[in-house]
């Protein structure tokens, strides 16, 4: 819990509760300046001990997940699967002679091809089709940790945008409490990962 204690006759507010630390001050204590566990000075072992519980405490929490990586893969399968799915009706089209409307698919993907050209076509929407497959099946397979980015100050802008994208509200970090702000990233994480498992039935 937050506390007042008397050191050196000066009163400072320890941090030793990650339902009390604002996240502002949380991502200092995470990036290595433990001294943010406080607003003053304490021993160093007992820094080290605060600092060591609330990072504990979080990563009990969060599970090791990241936010950005959940999402990023939610958006990457999805993308793959809308691939697939066009393609595979790109594939119809080009059995019905219909090439213009294959040809008109593919400029929506970047591609301009005539619709003259039948046999780009059929390459490139066997192309498109070959490597989206593969491309979901790498993610299907991927393990979390192969796919969560760096750890910095940086990440957790990113994150933060994320959440506040997802959850549509703002999120002040200096008002936030890091418990908080780990049970939202949590929820996000729980959330993705059951349309995830949804997406690997099909």
């Amino acid at each position: 819990m937050l506390q007042d204690i008397t050191i050196n006759k000066c009163l400072i507010m320890i941090y030793d509760d990650l339902d009390k630390i604002p996240m502002s001050r949380f991502i200092e204590v995470f990036m290595g300046n433990l001294t943010k566990v406080s607003d003053g000075e304490l021993a160093e072992a007992d820094t080290i001990a605060i600092a060591e519980r609330l990072l504990a405490e979080y990563s009990e929490i969060v599970g090791g997940r990241s936010a950005i990586a959940e999402i990023t893969k939610q958006n990457e399968m999805l993308n793959c699967e809308l691939k697939i799915e066009c393609m595979r009706v790109c594939e119809y089209l080009i059995s019905e002679g219909k090439f213009e409307q294959v040809s008109k698919t593919l400029v929506r993907f970047g591609f301009k091809i005539p619709a003259k050209d039948k046999a780009r076509i059929r390459q490139r929407v066997a192309s498109i089709l070959s490597t989206s497959q593969y491309r979901l099946e790498k993610l299907r397979d991927s393990r979390p940790e192969e796919l969560k980015p760096a750890m910095s100050k940086d990440y957790f802008t990113r994150e933060r945008i994320m959440l506040m994208e997802h959850f549509k509200m703002h999120i002040d970090i200096h008002k936030l409490s890091a418990k908080e702000y780990a049970y939202m990233v949590k929820k996000v994480c729980e959330e993705t990962q059951a349309m995830l498992r949804s997406l690997k039935k099909k």
